[in-house]
């Protein structure tokens, strides 16, 4: 038996069709918080051709290179944020890393309440352990890559 769809539950209707850019859906947990920032995963480095616009030099990008620096846009507000890259000896490939500052970080523990109560309360524990059990929920934050005008390709 074929279940029939309101028209508030058809697809066309409520899933989105006016994305324009490739978009990086990033689970809120507590690297944003602690670290200040996040690693970029292989395939949105790819998709993004991040050595492009944000060329290294000898395999790496540092937060103190002008080429790493980018703008980031929250809530209609711009904040300064790094994008680096490195080649651990551990890993085989390049590692992107996309940095944040203070302010930014603190505007993120204001949108994202509940995962920053939960950081916290692993803070306060020790142990992350069993936490995302205890409060389970999963909080995504959309990142997109517009344009970068100050960056020259290679």
């Amino acid at each position: 038996m074929e279940k029939q769809l309101r028209k508030s539950q058809s697809t066309s209707v409520s899933e989105r069709s006016d994305v324009r850019y490739d978009m990086w859906r990033k689970k809120v947990d507590n690297s944003l918080f602690r670290h200040k920032g996040t690693t970029v995963p292989k395939w949105i480095a790819s998709k993004w051709e991040l050595e492009k616009y944000f060329p290294d030099v000898n395999g790496s990008l540092r937060k103190t290179d002008s080429n790493s620096e980018t703008k980031i846009m929250l809530n209609g507000k711009s904040y300064t944020g790094h994008l680096t890259c490195s080649s651990p000896k551990k890993r085989a490939n390049k590692v992107h890393r996309l940095w944040f500052s203070e302010e930014l970080t603190d505007e993120l523990k204001r949108d994202f309440v509940m995962s920053n109560m939960r950081d916290v309360e692993s803070a306060l524990r020790g142990d992350v352990g069993d936490l995302e059990k205890e409060i389970p929920y999963t909080v995504l934050v959309h990142i997109v890559l517009v344009d970068f005008p100050n960056h020259h390709a290679k």
